[in-house]
């Protein structure tokens, strides 16, 4: 009786690892709007990224984003690729940003490509830093 509960208990911690530990999260990156009114944000492509890079869609240089003021459509999740967002991936990706632009009832920030590693690297986190949010709100 007590081996059979040593081996299932065994089996149980192998799948918990596994679970944990043996899948690769996607890489995300999360706009929430909570100001209370209409917010806009706007990738800007350069234009020798423009066929690999991830930002890419709809054939256009730029990727512009509504979020409402109220919940379903406040709330955005970019998928670009797999893993966690290390240095070599970070990189890869926000070296094909020309600019970032986030419009919103108080005006307006613009960032460049430099800005944009910077303002996007210290709002990662989770256990495996594989999510970046980006939090509008008064």
């Amino acid at each position: 009786m007590l081996s059979s509960f040593c081996c299932s208990m065994k089996y149980g911690l192998s799948i918990l690892l596994i679970s944990l530990f043996g899948c690769n999260a996607a890489r995300r990156i999360n706009i929430k709007n909570t100001s209370g009114n209409d917010a806009e944000v706007i990738w800007l492509i350069k234009e020798d990224s423009l066929a690999n890079s991830p930002f890419y869609m709809n054939a256009a240089k730029e990727v512009k984003f509504t979020l409402q003021a109220k919940a379903p459509y406040n709330f955005i999740k970019l998928s670009l690729g797999q893993g966690n967002w290390a240095p070599v991936h970070f990189n890869n990706i926000t070296n094909d940003l020309d600019s970032l632009i986030i419009r919103s009832h108080h005006g307006y920030i613009k960032l460049g490509t430099e800005e944009i590693k910077a303002f996007l690297w210290t709002r990662r986190h989770g256990l495996d830093k594989g999510k970046i949010t980006i939090h509008i709100k008064d």
